[in-house]
């Protein structure tokens, strides 16, 4: 948690070359946010084919998470996991980016949310049986 306080944003801009997305950003500055574990995000109604993700808490914005990562880190920024080691992770390149999931034991990457402001605005519930 105090890592998840404290991101180390010059670090991390200077990994990728780029300043990070303002939303990112945002997150890291929303302390109740990034507190939360153990939930699901449900995509709107609207969004039939999109299922609810499980996050089991939130990734820590600094020189050791990247280190320590199954996918490309020189090219995506894992925020979040789902607690198996799969990352929910964006490319920092993009203002507004879409949101991947990285299955790390097949190396898989699927499209989850069009724009990580979108996913983020998404409802937040607690996990269902059938998660």
């Amino acid at each position: 948690l105090q890592r998840l306080a404290n991101p180390d944003f010059p670090f991390v801009e200077r990994h990728f070359g780029c300043a990070l997305p303002d939303r990112l950003k945002q997150l890291y500055a929303d302390t109740e946010e990034l507190n939360r574990s153990g939930f699901e995000i449900v995509p709107p109604k609207e969004q039939d084919d999109t299922e609810p993700v499980y996050v089991a808490f939130y990734e820590p914005a600094d020189e050791e998470s990247l280190k320590y990562r199954f996918h490309d880190g020189d090219t995506y920024f894992a925020f979040a996991n789902d607690g198996c080691g799969n990352d929910y992770m964006i490319d920092p390149h993009e203002p507004d980016p879409p949101v991947l999931y990285h299955d790390h034991e097949t190396g898989e990457i699927t499209p989850v949310a069009a724009r990580f402001s979108e996913f983020m605005s998404w409802e937040r519930r607690e996990p269902t049986d059938e998660a």
